[in-house]
């Protein structure tokens, strides 16, 4: 507001009224006393009418009443600020996942809050957030409420510090309307379960889940031996699809002929694939077994027998409950096939690597993700 602003006196106490371009605004200004005993004073500008103003004067005088003149300092907190000071005085007391979890989510989502002034978060503002979380973006409902939590968390923090009177942010809808179950995860998605693996398995977990991230069945993932693996240069490795492990047998045919394949990894999952054979190699001395070419890799510490087809889902569950993202293996297999087709990789390519068909590859994994939607926007929108 201009300094030279000029507030003229109404009949009514603690209300004036002043010039604007748009027109006649009403100004509230009312003293009271800080807890140290300094006087100081609360306003509200830009009142519309008179009967605006007397409920704005109204509501000020009842927060002064109630002695609850801290709330007062939410004008002037912004969220970034609050929400880092609710950060560092809860996140000692918390695990290490929930403390992974909390970054995760402030950075990618509730930073958009960041330059609201807290007090100014209002709840239509928040809903709109939460539908284009739904909706534009497409997260999952069970992600969605995992980012409300959160949010609900530093608000009613900032309730019970009494710089809020009340969290305006509850009732909020997290629903889809006719939501379709979803294949494949959203490469926003894949980075925060990306995250928790590298932070949080172990080698043996973590290998286990970069073979299901490039899009080996789960079976498949299981039968690798050490036999399968092949050092070709530094950080360099080719990984070959030998055998199938199901339910029923330890060692079975293959899903069909083009299951039989051979991928190349390099860097950070040539380095995890390389350490889960040198733990399999310990967990086999220490139950004295041979460690031969046929050795299994994803061998149970305690006995040192292969895991289970059950070991696949144990990780995409352990991933589901950390990110609020729901993950199965197949949606990291199909995850991995509707992103390398969008990416405008060679559709012939992408169905060698996966062990099956072009045509298969082309029907079943082709989707119009977020991000296709957002480019073709853009394209039409050029001018």
């Amino acid at each position: 507001m201009p300094k030279n602003t000029v507030y003229n006196k109404t009949k009514e106490e603690n209300i004036y009224w002043y010039d604007t371009k748009e027109g006649k605004r009403f100004h509230v200004r009312i003293n009271y006393k800080k807890a140290n005993g300094k006087r100081s004073e609360k306003t509200k500008s830009g009142l519309i009418n008179i009967s605006t103003a007397k409920k704005a004067r109204t509501e000020i005088q009842a927060i002064i009443d109630r002695n609850e003149i801290k709330t007062f300092d939410a004008s002037k907190i912004i969220f970034k600020d609050w929400r880092k000071t609710y950060y560092d005085t809860m996140s000692p007391m918390w695990a290490k996942s929930t403390n992974e979890t909390f970054s995760n989510i402030v950075k990618n989502h509730l930073s958009f809050f960041d330059q609201f002034r807290i007090a100014d978060i209002s709840k239509s503002t928040y809903q709109d957030f939460i539908n284009t979380k739904l909706y534009n973006e497409n997260y999952s409902v069970e992600f969605v409420k995992n980012i409300n939590k959160t949010m609900a968390s530093i608000i009613n923090y900032a309730v019970e510090d009494d710089v809020l009177v009340r969290n305006k942010l509850k009732g909020i809808k997290i629903e889809k309307v006719e939501m379709k179950k979803k294949k494949y995860l959203e490469i926003v998605e894949l980075s925060v379960a990306d995250h928790y693996a590298r932070k949080n398995f172990d080698n043996l977990k973590f290998a286990f889940y970069i073979l299901l991230r490039i899009g080996w069945r789960r079976g498949e993932a299981l039968g690798l031996k050490k036999g399968s693996v092949k050092v070709v240069e530094k950080n360099v490795i080719d990984v070959t699809v030998l055998n199938n492990r199901t339910r029923f047998n330890d060692e079975s045919e293959l899903k069909t002929k083009s299951s039989h394949r051979t991928n190349r990894l390099h860097g950070e999952y040539a380095r995890a694939i390389l350490k889960a054979i040198g733990e399999a190699e310990q967990i086999h001395n220490t139950h004295d077994k041979p460690f031969s070419l046929e050795s299994r890799i994803f061998v149970n510490k305690s006995t040192c027998e292969t895991y289970s087809v059950n070991y696949a889902r144990y990780i995409t569950d352990r991933l589901s409950k950390a990110t609020g993202v729901k993950i199965t293996p197949h949606m990291l297999r199909h995850s991995f096939a509707t992103h390398s087709n969008a990416d405008g990789q060679n559709i012939i390519a992408v169905a060698d690597w996966l062990g099956h068909s072009p045509e298969v590859s082309r029907k079943v994994y082709t989707h119009v993700t977020e991000d296709q939607k957002r480019k073709i926007i853009a394209f039409a929108n050029a001018n």
